[in-house]
């Protein structure tokens, strides 16, 4: 995966997909534990975790920053500055990184599906592998600030809005019809006065 980074960062979901699938498969086939963990710790939770979605720096970081480098500055008094010392951690962690990767596409696509799947050649005794795997991967990810809705949820909400917007024609409708009565029975008695 290193190298492959080095040459070639811009490949898609699908084409890493088709690079991990004998991994994968090795999970779900192999009885021993031992190359199982291996492949899982140095294939799998490298790729997953310098591919998550990174928040964006807020000014609370900034501020621990600063506070850091006065401490570095006044009270440590180490070599390397905290910015520096943050750059360089940023470069070594710096592998396994392709934009294409998306953790949550990955984990549901693939993974969860070579979990569930009812093919002959998974192991019972792999599968709870797997779905911890399919668990870490969408652990990864940062939860987002709004929660949105599943398709079916937006279904029942565009549903009621749809039925309300109806109950509101409805009632709207009634109360012009009323409005007329009231209207036609003014104008009667005024005709008849």
């Amino acid at each position: 995966m290193q190298e492959l980074n080095k040459t070639d960062d811009s490949m898609s979901l699908e084409h890493i997909a088709e690079m991990l699938h004998p991994f994968l498969k090795a999970l779900a086939t192999i009885p021993g534990k031992e190359i199982k963990d291996r492949i899982t710790e140095n294939i799998f939770h490298p790729l997953l975790e310098n591919n998550k979605t990174i928040k964006e720096s807020s000014e609370d970081d900034e501020e621990e920053l600063a506070k850091q480098e006065h401490y570095h500055r006044h009270v440590d008094g180490g070599k390397l500055p905290p910015k520096t010392v943050l750059e360089i951690k940023a470069m070594l962690d710096t592998k396994y990184v392709f934009p294409a990767f998306n953790i949550l596409i990955y984990a549901q696509n693939y993974i969860l599906k070579m979990a569930s799947s009812t093919e002959s050649f998974m192991l019972e005794e792999n599968r709870d592998g797997l779905y911890k795997l399919y668990d870490f991967a969408i652990q990864l990810e940062p939860k987002p600030e709004r929660e949105e809705l599943t398709f079916s949820q937006q279904q029942l909400v565009n549903k009621a809005r749809t039925f309300v917007t109806m109950k509101m024609k409805r009632r709207a409708a009634m109360r012009e019809q009323k409005n007329e009565t009231k209207n036609m029975i003014r104008m009667k008695r005024m005709m008849g006065d």
